[in-house]
């Protein structure tokens, strides 16, 4: 009895909590849902499975058709994939969290439900540490670099699902010592003095000679009677079967890849087989040899260093940047800055289905839809139409020639109203939904940036802000020009309130802060007639932003890492309701945003290197 009484209680007050929530205006969190039409960054193929590493997903497909290769896997992660390896049934992938870097080891015998086996950590305090993988044989290779070293580790892979650590013979660089201990000698050089072999076995230490090498010494390794020399051109193989009496037993010539400055080989030796790695940050295996006979080597594997990717498939199209966003139910319509128009299905967003396109070479930016027909402005100062009627076999039905490139555009009813730079505000008619016309024209001051709608007005930023009655939208009228103490760039209407944010884009951003603090402005336009309105100001975070309903959506893009090198992003959600306009929710995507655009319970944030990823609620 007093356990159902718990189980009751429990229950009730789970409910009194999410009342609660919901009365105070908060909704569930947005989290990672999805992505699509990100070039893969990596690839990995074994038998009939193909893995194709796409943002933070890794998407598996049988290919044993590999002109119609089938999604029938997927893998979501909490950061972006850089590196899959597969291994009998075994997948690596490979990632970089803000702590360091993690293997992830995933059971693929069923690709359409991959296991996790265990994770391999690699620390990094500092975020410099990156790391790379290459399987040899049953030998995982885990290189760890950094911008002044990298650090070979080794794995053995007779189990796949659980690498183990093997325990490495390093050559030691530059000035030094190593001792053989099973041998009692110990070998010591500098690029200055050469190379000197210590004889312990007596009660007197003996010293041989230096070793005169003729170039510059990189690293030395001893294995039983043989002393391996590593400089840039050549492995020098010495007989040290008499450490008082050395002598050269053969030299190998280095099949060098990279002649550069940074150019630097490793040599490490696992069990009988002798590594040799060329590189730096990343090095890349250049050879390995058998040295059962340590001093007759034998070649195992001369390794080129390529690897080409797998084709991409159908269902996975790299997109461009993804300029606006409409959406009608579970179908989207992207504009890309350079492909033109995808139309996609997200019902599911593991596995986003592309429904259709049109290639529009100088690609597409701001989108409007009017029943069947999408309108969506170019770079060549056009207006493109496009039938969407069936998204599935969507038609380009016209082109409009304009005065001036738009830089947004909305619409009431039947007419698209476009803020068009130094050609003011356009009026474009929509009552052939076929063949828009250009109606009428509004000139502005400065450049027209910006347009927002109400029912009665539209509203045109353009340092200010002027009302424009649009009663006969052929003929529109000016009622008020409104300046809110800042530079008008972006404007939004949410009932009887006129929002104000200055150009963002144009602020040059510390790479190291968390977003910028910028003045936004509301302004109460229920008394416009008034000769002033009640304005008011706050604060928010970001660098670009969107709307959707009274919700303001900012991202902001910092360079972070040594030297700037990666992309970090904050999204910062505002409820506009009511003052005191306060953030309700800060999410912080797997990559810096190009931009975002909120519809309905759906965040799309584009990537500035193309495709986009999906939250939800």
């Amino acid at each position: 009895m007093i356990k159902y009484r718990i189980v009751l209680q429990t229950i009730i007050l789970s409910v009194m909590i999410s009342v609660a929530v919901r009365a105070a205006g908060n909704e569930q969190p947005f989290r990672f849902a999805g992505s699509f039409g990100e070039t893969a960054t990596s690839t990995a193929k074994a038998g009939n499975i193909a893995c194709y590493a796409q943002g933070p997903c890794v998407r598996i497909a049988d290919i044993k058709d590999p002109n119609n290769p089938r999604r029938i896997g997927f893998l979501p992660f909490d950061r972006f994939v850089d590196q899959l390896q597969i291994f009998g049934n075994a997948l690596y992938v490979v990632n970089h969290n803000p702590s360091g870097c993690v293997i992830g080891v995933y059971d693929v015998s069923d690709p359409k439900h991959p296991r996790p086996c265990r994770n391999l950590r690699f620390p990094d305090d500092e975020g410099n540490l990156r790391i790379h993988v290459e399987i040899h044989g049953k030998i995982m290779w885990v290189i760890q670099g950094t911008y002044h070293q990298s650090l070979l580790e080794a794995y053995d892979l007779s189990n796949p699902g659980n690498p183990v650590k093997l325990n490495l013979v390093s050559a030691i660089d530059c000035d030094g010592s190593m001792k053989d201990v099973s041998r009692g000698i110990t070998y010591s050089f500098t690029n200055d003095d050469g190379i000197k072999i210590h004889d312990e076995t007596t009660s007197n230490t003996r010293v041989s000679p230096a070793l005169g090498i003729d170039s510059w010494i990189i690293q030395i390794l001893p294995n039983k009677t043989a002393l391996y020399v590593l400089t840039k051109e050549k492995l020098r193989i010495f007989d040290v079967s008499n450490p008082r009496r050395p002598a050269e037993a053969k030299a190998l010539a280095l099949k060098q890849k990279d002649d550069t400055e940074d150019s630097k080989y490793h040599i490490v030796l696992t069990g009988s087989i002798l590594w040799v790695w060329e590189g730096w940050r990343y090095p890349l295996l250049n050879s390995c040899y058998d040295v059962s006979d340590p001093l007759q080597p034998v070649v195992r594997e001369m390794k080129e260093h390529t690897q080409p990717l797998l084709p991409q498939p159908d269902w996975m199209p790299p997109m461009g940047e993804i300029q606006d966003v409409q959406t009608s139910g579970s179908v989207a319509y992207l504009s890309d800055r350079s492909n033109g128009l995808w139309i996609v299905n997200f019902a599911d967003p593991r596995q986003c289905a592309l429904m259709g396109r049109i290639k529009i070479k100088d690609g597409l930016n701001h989108l409007v839809r009017i029943g069947a027909f999408l309108y969506a402005s170019s770079s060549r100062r056009e207006l493109v139409t496009m039938n969407v009627s069936d998204p599935t076999s969507p038609t380009l039905a016209s082109t409009l020639e304009l005065p001036d490139a738009i830089r947004s555009m909305s619409n009431s009813g039947r007419f698209i109203y476009a803020a068009a730079g130094p050609a003011g505000m356009l009026v474009i008619d929509t009552a052939n939904q076929a063949d828009p016309k250009l109606a009428s024209t509004y000139p502005t001051t400065s450049d027209a940036v910006d347009v927002a709608m109400s029912e009665k007005c539209a509203y045109i930023a353009d340092g200010k802000v002027h009302a424009i009655s649009i009663a006969d939208p052929l003929h529109p009228v000016p009622v008020k020009d409104i300046d809110a103490g800042i530079e008008a760039a972006r404007i939004m209407i949410a009932g009887n309130r006129l929002f104000v944010f200055p150009d963002l884009r144009e602020q040059v951003l510390d790479a190291e802060e968390e977003g910028s603090e910028n003045d936004g402005c509301c302004v109460d336009i229920s008394g416009l007639s008034s000769a002033s309105l009640p304005i008011s100001k706050f604060l928010f975070w970001g660098d670009q932003l969107t709307f959707a309903g009274t919700t303001l959506v900012t991202s902001h893009l910092a360079k972070t890492g040594p030297y700037g090198t990666e992309r970090s992003g904050t999204i910062s959600l505002y409820d506009l309701s009511r003052p005191p306009y306060a953030g309700i929710e800060t999410i912080r995507p797997l990559a810096g945003p190009c931009n975002v655009f909120l519809r309905g319970n759906v965040l799309f944030v584009s990537l500035s290197r193309g495709g986009f990823m999906l939250y939800r609620r």
